[in-house]
């Protein structure tokens, strides 16, 4: 009998040096910083458009909240939308601190296996289908704003200006393949009688199978809800800071910064965000000075929404019915 072979298992050093990444890449930041400039900049600061960008990050959550409860409820699993918005709020709050961008997920995926009963193996198909989604979600909005305002994007693309076509073509590409494989993978059934299985792998995806077509357009339009709530915050941010940007340049700056997060090299995109967005928007004639303090102001909205996910699990935990990390 041949030896099996073993696939070696992540590094136990790999989260440290996701640490590293980020702890470097926020010190350059720092470095980088002209702290008489930012000093100026949030001294002038217009308070209705930093109250309200945080609360718009909320209402976006609220919508996150909605698509999760819809492809619970296709799944066959009741989860309501105030629940939703609590489980939500509680992975807001891990993604700030666990070593992976992934780290909010998994305190989702245990949330919906003990409030709707669905066990651990269904809830984690359906937050995976969501994290698709958002991605591809994000890819459209990049494509979208390329198209709309080719010259944001050769201007943000400079180096690249003759490959545009190209790059926008794989982006888009992959956003159509995700949702056409979407839409394809909703109508298939789970293996009844008289019909085959179809292997451990689809088997897994039986969740996400009974969910009918009909609620793919509504998923989508969601997704995209979603991420555009982020871009308004973000795009609130800046007007608060008074930086002369647009939301035409949101739309092709952002959807970058987050695929640029997605990257598994930093803790939860910590220092890649703030440096992406910096970086980017300086094609813009922002100083950079001033893209990294808007950067932060982003980071501390993301901590107050997580913040209120912290005082919700505490109310429950006072209660002693608080909400676990799965396995702790």
């Amino acid at each position: 009998m041949r030896d099996r072979v073993k696939i070696p298992a992540k590094h136990p050093a790999w989260p440290f040096l996701k640490f590293l990444v980020s702890l470097g890449t926020i010190l350059l930041l720092l470095w980088i910083v002209d702290w008489q400039r930012a000093g100026q900049v949030l001294g002038n600061v217009r308070l209705g458009p930093l109250c309200l960008a945080p609360l718009l990050s909320l209402a976006g959550v609220g919508i996150g909240a909605a698509r999760w409860s819809l492809l619970m409820g296709g799944a066959g699993f009741r989860l309501p939308v105030l629940e939703a918005y609590r489980g939500y709020l509680y992975g807001w709050l891990y993604n700030l601190f666990l070593p992976s961008a992934l780290g909010g997920d998994v305190i989702r995926v245990g949330f919906a296996a003990k409030r709707s009963g669905c066990g651990i193996g269904p809830a984690t198909v359906v937050v995976l289908t969501e994290r698709i989604l958002g991605l591809a979600a994000t890819g459209t909005l990049l494509v979208t704003g390329a198209l709309l305002f080719p010259h944001h994007a050769l201007r943000m693309l400079a180096p690249f200006d003759d490959r545009l076509p190209l790059l926008l073509s794989v982006v888009g590409g992959a956003c159509l393949f995700v949702f056409f494989g979407a839409a394809i993978l909703l109508r298939g059934r789970a293996p009844g009688p008289g019909r085959p299985r179809t292997g451990k792998f689809f088997d897994a995806l039986s969740p996400i199978r009974h969910l009918t077509p009909k609620l793919l357009p509504g998923v989508i339009l969601l997704s995209l809800c979603f991420q555009f709530a982020d871009i308004l915050m973000s795009l609130l941010l800046a007007k608060a800071l008074g930086l002369n940007v647009d939301l035409t340049v949101f739309l092709l700056v952002l959807p970058v910064v987050y695929l640029v997060t997605a990257l598994p090299i930093s803790l939860g995109g910590l220092g890649l965000r703030e440096g992406s967005l910096a970086f980017l928007l300086s094609r813009f004639g922002i100083l950079a000075s001033d893209g990294i303090t808007l950067s932060f102001l982003i980071l501390l909205a993301r901590m107050f929404v997580g913040g209120i996910g912290g005082l919700l699990q505490l109310q429950n935990s006072l209660k002693g019915g608080g909400e676990r990390p799965p396995g702790a």
